[in-house]
């Protein structure tokens, strides 16, 4: 991995994880949809992160890694679960924990496929930033 591509995967996690803090500074009340747009910038960054940090080999094929790739993209969808935010509102260091959470699922899922191989995590992380984003239209949940 080069210099620029190590510092900047440094650099983007860095600020993902101060992302995932923010609970801890302003615990302000947002809507469901904003709160599911902010895990979709968390999850944004973990992905850009795993991407820039995963190593340049053609994967191993191994199949436990896609065991993540699928399940992780799940579990986010569980601690987006919106009757959980009054919870987590009223209490920031759950919610942080959600956030880091959502946040290392996410680089999980992209790092997994691009150690199985080479094109998956792609396809892992954008698929898990797109349902977040898809999650803040509602699915149909009466807001």
């Amino acid at each position: 991995m080069s210099p620029l591509r190590r510092i900047a995967a440094y650099l983007i996690g860095a600020l993902t994880l101060a992302g995932a803090l923010a609970p801890l500074v302003s615990n302000e009340d947002v809507s469901i949809p904003e709160h599911h747009l902010l895990h979709a910038v968390l999850l944004a960054g973990a992905v850009t992160t795993a991407l820039l940090a995963s190593p340049d080999t053609a994967g191993d094929r191994n199949g436990a890694w896609l065991v993540a790739v699928v399940g992780s993209p799940l579990l986010v969808m569980f601690l987006m679960w919106p009757s959980s935010y009054a919870y987590l509102d009223a209490h920031p260091i759950a919610h942080v924990g959600d956030h880091l959470s959502i946040a290392l699922l996410g680089f999980l899922c992209t790092w997994s496929g691009q150690r199985y191989a080479r094109g998956i995590g792609w396809i892992g992380g954008v698929a898990t930033v797109s349902m977040a984003v898809l999650a803040a239209g509602g699915f149909g949940v009466v807001r």
